[in-house]
């Protein structure tokens, strides 16, 4: 008993928590129960959409629109100069929400006065995405794109963004 004295009492206790769940485990495993604990699952949101992410602008460029089947989503710079926009997203309809779905999508830049500077488009190919693991939900569907100003091109990126509204 003076040992467990000298420790602290958070060692103390943390070493009791070990033990009674270990002792659990031991009685659950005792009367044959071999099911697998529960899994703990996060809570990260994800909503289905097309996620653009947007930078290297020029001056001139305001904002960013992106359409897809009719569905479109706008972003405004915030700050002059800075040349990012951060992500500009639309709603992916129903339909397209599937894995390998492929949707056609355009992306605008426009001026202060909504002068179309830049079209691009591009075929996007959707992905199934389980942000807090395979086990737990929610399951969303995303294509993800970067649009780089000073290259002027629309690139699938490597991983979609898991945002949470489109």
């Amino acid at each position: 008993m003076a040992t467990l004295r000298r420790l602290p009492a958070l060692v103390v206790i943390g070493c009791l928590v070990a033990l009674a769940i270990a002792a659990a485990g031991a009685a659950t495993l005792a009367h044959g129960d071999t099911r697998p604990p529960p899994v703990a699952c996060t809570l990260i949101a994800c909503g289905p959409g097309v996620y653009v992410k947007v930078e290297r602008l020029p001056a001139q460029v305001l904002s960013a629109r992106v359409c897809v089947a009719g569905r479109c989503g706008t972003a405004q710079r915030l700050t002059r100069g800075s040349g990012a926009l951060g992500f500009v997203q639309a709603r992916l309809p129903k339909r397209k929400r599937r894995a390998g779905a492929s949707v056609k999508v355009t992306l605008v830049l426009l001026d202060r006065d909504g002068r179309v500077l830049s079209r691009s488009r591009i075929r996007a190919h959707v992905r199934r995405l389980r942000p807090n693991g395979p086990e737990c939900p929610p399951t969303c569907f995303q294509a993800a794109l970067r649009y780089r100003g000073d290259s002027g091109r629309l690139v699938p990126l490597p991983r979609a963004p898991i945002a949470t509204g489109a």
